[in-house]
């Protein structure tokens, strides 16, 4: 299960302790320091994909750029073939 599926979960767990009229207040600060814990995890992950680090593109720039250049690269293909065969002679 990934990290914000586990915090989906444990938000829910707490919203049911929270209904209840006298809830546990050991579990309920427990799931609230989980969830932040959690989220700051999440937050961290997500800052190493999107930021810069000294002058290098992020993983997700290099991702974008990657995709672009697949992109690029089959279009070429693709007028190469085409072009061969324009000019192949005919059978």
């Amino acid at each position: 299960m990934g990290l914000e599926q586990e915090v989906d979960q444990m938000e829910k767990s707490l919203a049911i302790h929270m209904e209840n009229a006298r809830p546990n207040t050991s579990k309920v600060n427990a799931l609230e320091t989980s969830i932040r814990i959690n989220k700051d995890l999440i937050e961290a992950k997500q800052a190493e994909l999107t930021q810069t680090t000294g002058g290098a593109d992020s993983l997700a720039s290099k991702n974008a750029r990657m995709i672009v250049a697949e992109a690029d690269y089959q279009t070429r293909e693709l007028w190469c073939k085409l072009l061969y065969k324009a000019l192949r002679p005919p059978a």
